[in-house]
């Protein structure tokens, strides 16, 4: 839906989660089609993986706090710096040899929850400012929370390796946790996008209202 408020700034936001989700999707798509050239290429599309996540969740936070706090563009900056050290943090341990380490995985998996649930910071500012109805419906929480659960269970089958820990051999094609931690972000991306595209309307509604 278009609103007579509606300004480029308002494109660039949305646009900036379609960049990472685009990002992301085509850097896993990438690293899959290519993995099995050899192992130097394998090694390197596997960094490109979990980058495309760190631009994924770095894009997700951003494009939504811009209307969260919409009225306070201290607030905004400000979690913006965490989020973006939180991306840079992520992506120098994905392309650090040591920490990729098989025996690493479970931490690296950790660190990208914790990067997820550093979403938290965001929202108990949010309450502090606004209280916490206004802050549930300006970051449309609902849909939010759906989506941090699908991110984190995600991680937690792939850092477990379940269900190919019960079968060895059995979801080697089909059906691995690899596979499932993907479609799973893919649906958390979409959660997301409802709760951008409720949260823009939710904006200029009120901007609208104001006005008149």
């Amino acid at each position: 839906k278009n609103f007579d408020t509606t300004t480029w700034i308002d494109y660039m936001a949305i646009d900036f989660f379609f960049f990472g989700a685009f990002s992301c999707l085509i850097l896993s798509s990438t690293f899959h089609c290519f993995k099995s050239h050899s192992s130097r290429v394998s090694v390197f599309g596997n960094k490109l993986d979990y980058l495309g996540i760190v631009i994924l969740i770095v894009c997700s936070m951003i494009s939504i706090l811009y209307y969260a706090f919409h009225d306070s563009n201290k607030l905004f900056y400000s979690f913006t710096l965490i989020i973006f050290c939180f991306g840079v943090s992520c992506t120098i341990a994905s392309f650090d040899d040591t920490f990729r380490s098989r025996e690493w995985r479970p931490y690296r998996a950790g660190l990208f929850v914790a990067f997820g649930l550093s979403a938290l910071l965001p929202i108990m500012g949010g309450i502090i400012k606004y209280g916490f109805h206004e802050t549930w419906t300006r970051i449309q929480m609902k849909w939010v929370i759906l989506e941090g659960i699908f991110y984190i269970f995600g991680a937690f089958l792939y850092s477990i390796r379940f269900p190919e820990r019960l079968a060895p051999g059995a979801f080697d094609f089909v059906g691995h946790s690899h596979q499932i931690f993907h479609v799973l972000v893919v649906i958390a991306a979409l959660c997301h996008l409802v709760a951008l595209m409720n949260s823009y309307e939710l904006v200029h509604t009120n901007l609208l209202s104001n006005s008149t």
